[in-house]
């Protein structure tokens, strides 16, 4: 058992840097890891912790209302009663014209209307919009996340497909030089042969460069350095939801309903407010106001509050909720309008990847054919090598059509899916 364990040990530790080599990145954790890193993502965490600050803050309106009042006045008279000289009638000693009051007032609403609740319900609306807002952003970036990972994996991919071809015109200089130097055949094929191996040297030198350039954009993009040797993944074919899940259409969605609850809360304004009130206090004069010296008082009871004033305003602002809300209802049919649009354009897209897919395949195929045949002539000196250069060649330009076309028509799924807010 314990010599197992050291082979294991001894194959993990052989095969170890290989592993680090084969350093992958996905599509998926791309746009994970790009919608945390934009700094407008962490808005939402504000922005929900605002609600439930706006929503407590709203609650405390049902808490009761206290207040500590005080006044010292002089006033300029006071009010006094001149009764006849009568035995036995206490005579009344108008008050003093400096008075003084010191009191605490508490009130609780009893009945608001629903005004309370229809401004929570519009807080909340409120803020779920400011968040979809957010959404909106992330959105944009999401797209631009996806034409990125595919150009990457694009240059990626074309890097590969010259590597093979560069290990045939390895081969065939080999060959060549080995011709060349047993004076079997002449200058000229060694130095057409050096040449397509300079010219391939230079478009992997020119294609290294841009996909350099590019993995800088998508490490910016997702906040994370990718090393050189990481691969980017091939995303496999996906379904295409068509399902229609825009933030956008979330928000016009809310301001709609915002506008259902502002016309609500309008209505409120012209029905009466109930409230219990009580007010304690010391005093002088206190509720006698014929007895001169300070006293302790307390008056406790209902109030009804009625702004009638409220009902000539009521009808404008009603309507004017109404209008908004229509607008925000052709809003969001034109945004579906024109969502549809870019769907017919997209799909027709997807078609015709998907077409030049079917027929890259046969065409890589009887490229092959071509290229094994010519060398085949090549070998036996019946074909020269310019003739044979041009079929190789031929061949790596299928491969390389078969390979744009394949990641044009998964981007394409990519970005139908994510236009309709489901990527």
């Amino acid at each position: 058992m314990a010599a197992m364990r050291v082979v294991c040990f001894l194959i993990l530790l052989t095969l170890a840097p290989f592993i680090r080599a084969q350093q992958s990145l996905t599509i998926d954790s791309c746009l994970l890891l790009s919608r945390d890193h934009y700094p407008m993502t962490r808005q939402l965490d504000i922005w929900r912790r605002l609600g439930q600050r706006q929503t407590r803050q709203l609650n405390t309106n049902w808490l009761p209302g206290i207040t500590i009042n005080g006044q010292a006045t002089i006033q300029s008279d006071v009010t006094s009663v001149t009764l006849p000289n009568i035995p036995g009638l206490p005579t009344i000693t108008p008050p003093n014209k400096d008075q003084y009051k010191f009191y605490a007032e508490g009130s609780q609403m009893l009945y608001d209307g629903g005004s309370i609740h229809q401004q929570k319900v519009l807080s909340s609306l409120q803020n779920e919009a400011e968040q979809w807002k957010v959404e909106a952003d992330l959105f944009k970036i999401k797209e631009k996340t996806i034409q990125t990972y595919f150009g990457v994996l694009l240059l990626q991919e074309q890097i590969n497909v010259l590597a093979l071809s560069s290990k045939d015109l390895d081969a065939l200089y080999d060959k060549t030089k080995v011709a060349f130097e047993a004076k079997a055949s002449s200058g000229y094929q060694l130095y057409l042969v050096e040449a397509e191996k300079e010219k391939l040297q230079q478009r992997l030198i020119e294609l290294n460069a841009q996909k350099l350039a590019a993995l800088h954009v998508l490490e910016s993009m997702i906040g994370r350095e990718i090393p050189a040797n990481t691969q980017l993944t091939k995303p496999q074919k996906i379904p295409i939801n068509n399902d229609l899940n825009r933030p956008e259409l979330k928000i016009l969605n809310l301001s709609q309903r915002i506008f259902e609850v502002q016309n609500k809360l309008v209505k409120t304004k012209s029905i009466p407010r109930l409230s219990a009130f009580g007010q304690a206090g010391y005093a002088n004069p206190a509720l006698n106001f014929l007895k001169n010296e300070f006293q302790w008082y307390y008056i406790g009871g209902l109030r009804l509050n009625w702004n009638l004033s409220s009902l000539y305003t009521t009808g404008s602002e009603k309507k004017i909720s109404l209008l908004n809300k229509d607008l925000a209802s052709l809003q969001e049919e034109t945004f579906i309008y024109n969502i549809n649009l870019q769907q017919i354009q997209q799909i027709q897209e997807t078609q015709k990847n998907e077409a030049l897919l079917r027929s890259d395949q046969r065409l890589l195929e009887l490229r092959t054919r071509i290229r094994t045949a010519s060398k085949l002539q090549y070998d036996n000196g019946t074909l020269t090598l310019s003739d044979y250069l041009k079929d190789l060649n031929a061949e790596e330009s299928a491969r390389s059509n078969q390979l744009i076309h394949e990641l044009s028509f998964l981007q394409s799924i990519y970005l139908t899916n994510h236009l309709h807010g489901n990527q």
